[in-house]
Order: structure tokens, then sequence, then C-alpha cells
């Protein structure tokens, strides 16, 4: 929900009152809001496969597309998002991927150290920039 205005519309659209009430509690759930819920990382098979179906492409935006169609299906953790990301060259594609990656992070608060795996200023400070916004 990008705009917590329409929240009651959202909320109008479910039938039963026991999915409204889970509804609202999800979205008043400031740790939701941050990261989808995900509290405990994929295990190491599923990320293995995922970074096993990424290194199968040559170059960062065939990376960036492989990684978009599946990264919905596991929550990660800090090293698992800096091994997935070590396969791309550009930060261009990086920085694309971190943004993506953030809600599915099972912890939010050491996001920030992934600042790290980007290789120039410009693109730490679009990184720092997109964490504030996500902050509010």
């Amino acid at each position: 929900l990008t705009n917590p205005q329409h929240a009651d519309h959202l909320l109008s659209v479910f039938r039963f009152s026991a999915s409204r009430s889970d509804l609202s509690r999800f979205l008043a759930s400031p740790q939701n809001r941050q990261n989808n819920g995900c509290l405990v990382p994929g295990d190491s098979t599923d990320m293995a496969v995922l970074q096993q179906n990424l290194n199968m492409f040559a170059n960062d935006s065939q990376k960036l597309n492989e990684l978009k169609k599946n990264y919905r299906l596991l929550c990660y953790d800090i090293g698992q998002i800096q091994k997935l990301l070590s396969g791309f060259t550009h930060d261009r594609e990086k920085l694309e991927a971190l943004r993506l990656l953030y809600p599915y992070c099972s912890e939010p608060a050491n996001y920030p150290a992934l600042s790290r795996i980007l290789s120039n200023e410009e693109s730490r400070t679009q990184f720092s920039i997109f964490l504030s916004k996500q902050q509010q």
C-alpha cells in the first residue's frame, strides 16, 4: 500500500470482518510495512538455486530480470543479499536489486551496511536517500 489514505477503500473490498481486521492489524504494524513480515531468511538450498539461476546469465541486465521474476519467493538476510549481488558488475543493477530486496530483508536495521557493495559514491548516496525514504 503506497498511499495509506487508500486503506479504507482496500478494507471495503473484503467481505468478512475477520479479513478486514487482519488487514487492519497488518497495515498498522510498522514492522510489516518495512519488511513484508520477513523474520526468517530463506534456507541455503533455496538461495543456492536462486544464485545458480542468476549465474546462468552473462550480463547484469539479464541477471536483474531473472531476479525480478523470483525475488518475492524468499526472505533474505544481509549476507544472502550480499552474496546474490556479488555476481553483478555494475552499480546501476546492484542499486535496483537493493531497492527490490529491501522489503524482503529479515534484518532491515542492518540494510545500510550493504552500501559497501556499491563501488562509487554517487550510488552510495542514492542508496542512502532510498533508505531514508523507507524509514519515513
